[in-house]
């Protein structure tokens, strides 16, 4: 009898466990298609799926980059700030030449959902140096746009978008590209006019380096006009830009057959060409531009003049990129963003982080004070008293360590081993506060003191979607001849690094108070930075128990973050 229940109830398990093994699979299965029809990496769009024609980029199942699938991350992730943005961009292209062209131009767009504005960027094959006009050319006949294809958002040429500061495809191409059919120049056209071109002065920094650069003319090159050269977050915000189109391109391939995508790294980076299109100075984020380039960047005065490019007609492929005040962090910086997770922002510390080499301590002793960073302002929006509030918010908290850096004069590499090392960092509302892209993220938070009457959340969603915490406070406006340091000096707990940013300040300087007005006159729409003009260029003033109480709030958040073992009361 005990045999026979044994039997049954073995019998039993066997068909409970066979039951719950094929309802998993089954379950498995349509998982995966869920996923198929969510993120299309994962198959390719059925044939005819496209209300539009994409005659110059086949769909194909790309897989995600490596990149993307090593980042980390957990919670909501809006679609803007997803790879799905890149995808968007990839679905929606078009071809803008006619069959008899011999160059062929490729744009890709996305809605950018806040603005009615489409953003837009471009990849052209066969194009041609002029060094006479000091462009390049485009045998391009330009085809008209069905209705259709203007109803599923593909532009026409002649509305490609522009944006400030003169960038954006509409800018670019008016500087750098003339595109019509049949002007295109031939080897002996080239030939007869090219001879030996005396070379133009260069910048005693670069000159070198520049003709050893384009002593073989590349196969590919970007045209890039900058917003600025000195301010943290344009420049990130445009080089983040640039990077996710050539992800895009990446992730997309020709009409050849071959399946191979439009660029591929590292293979393609070792023969493409920056050039630069404005007159600005490299600036401390210029080493940047050579992520998917290994050549120095050039300018394109420079590019004209060179007697290996000038003597080589060959054909290059061209990349006009992103805008970044097309980057989607721009775009909803006057609302609070609802989503926690951005795995285009971590692909993008990640690479800045590792192209210096930055390395994280593997492990932080529970004695190691929390370090809160403040981000020292020398011309506008200075905090009131600074000294004597972190004087005062370190004698209320031994267990921190305060370092007041002026990010502005210290090379970059040294701004993002600082943001590493930082637990709390503390700023008047402002560019300075772009680090905290690149702090450790779920490890860290950001205090954010507003002008009076300023209501921004570009720096808190950010914060939100590296998992830091985010506080704020907002201060009263001051004129600057009411400005004062503050009598008592800082404590022990502040850095040498204060210093040593003062020291060096006059190599890595942001950009004169004057040369910022005038371009801010000079962007075209510019409506945001117009609102700012009334705070812009004052000093704010908070009261002490305000700043302590808004300080402390951060710092008892990090009890949680970290090894320490305080109690918060």
């Amino acid at each position: 009898m005990l045999s026979r229940k044994r039997y049954v109830i073995v019998a039993f398990v066997f068909v409970v466990s066979t039951l719950m093994l094929l309802t998993m699979s089954r379950q498995l299965d349509l998982h995966h298609v869920l996923l198929q029809d969510v993120n299309p990496y994962l198959r390719p769009k059925p044939a005819g799926s496209a209300s539009s024609p994409l005659p110059e980029v086949t769909e194909a199942a790309t897989p995600l980059l490596a990149e993307y699938y090593s980042i980390p991350g957990a919670g909501e992730t809006c679609s803007r700030f997803s790879f799905t943005y890149l995808e968007q961009f990839r679905a929606h292209a078009a071809s803008y030449c006619d069959s008899s062209s011999s160059a062929r131009l490729t744009c890709f767009h996305r809605p950018s959902g806040f603005d009615g504005k489409t953003d837009s960027f471009c990849y052209a094959q066969g194009a041609v140096l002029d060094p006479q006009r000091g462009k390049f050319h485009l045998d391009c006949g330009l085809r008209q746009f069905s209705e259709q294809e203007k109803i599923d958002g593909l532009l026409p040429f002649d509305q490609l978008p522009a944006y400030w500061y003169e960038t954006g495809p509409a800018s670019i191409f008016s500087l750098a590209i003339s595109v019509g059919e049949g002007q295109s120049l031939s080897v002996n056209d080239e030939a007869d006019h090219s001879g030996e071109v005396e070379r133009r002065a260069l910048p005693e920094e670069s000159q070198a380096a520049e003709v050893n650069a384009l002593a073989t003319p590349p196969k590919t090159v970007l045209l890039l006009k900058r917003e600025g050269e000195g301010n943290p977050w344009h420049s990130f915000m445009e080089i983040f830009s640039t990077y996710m189109t050539f992800d895009i391109l990446r992730m997309s391939t020709g009409d050849s057959g071959d399946m191979e995508p439009l660029f591929q790294h590292p293979h393609d980076s070792d023969d493409t060409q920056v050039v630069i299109l404005d007159d600005r100075a490299d600036g401390p984020y210029f080493d940047l531009w050579t992520l998917f380039s290994r050549k120095k960047p050039v300018r394109m005065k420079e590019l004209v003049t060179d007697r290996y490019t000038i003597h080589d007609p060959t054909p290059v492929n061209l990349i006009v990129p992103l805008a970044g005040s097309s980057n989607p962090f721009w775009k909803d910086d006057d609302q609070a963003a609802q989503c926690t997770n951005s795995p285009i922002l971590n692909v993008f510390s990640h690479r800045v982080l590792d192209f210096y080499r930055i390395e994280d301590t593997p492990f932080r002793p529970s004695n190691r004070p929390i370090i809160v960073t403040f981000v020292k302002r020398r011309e506008f929006r200075r905090l009131q008293n600074q000294n004597y509030l972190f004087a005062e918010l370190g004698r209320r908290n031994p267990h921190i360590s305060v370092q007041m850096v002026d990010f502005a004069a210290i090379p970059l590499s040294e701004q993002l081993r600082v943001a590493r090392e930082t637990d709390v960092l503390v700023g008047v509302h402002g560019a300075g506060l772009t680090n905290l892209m690149f702090m450790r993220q779920g490890a860290g938070a950001l205090v954010e003191i507003q002008p009076q009457g300023l209501d921004h959340h570009g720096f808190k969603n950010v914060a939100g979607m590296r998992s830091l915490g985010y506080f704020r406070a907002h201060a009263q406006i001051i004129p600057l001849e009411d400005w004062t340091e503050g009598t008592v000096e800082a404590s022990d707990n502040s850095t040498q690094r204060t210093n040593r940013g003062d020291e060096v300040r006059s190599k890595h300087t942001s950009e004169p108070h004057n040369n910022k007005k005038n371009d801010r006159i000079r962007a075209t729409g510019a409506k945001k930075l117009q609102r700012r003009e009334e705070w812009h260029f004052q000093d704010i003033e908070i009261e002490e128990g305000r700043f302590i109480e808004v300080v402390e709030a951060a710092i008892k958040f990090m009890y949680t973050k970290g090894p320490w073992s305080f109690d918060v009361n």
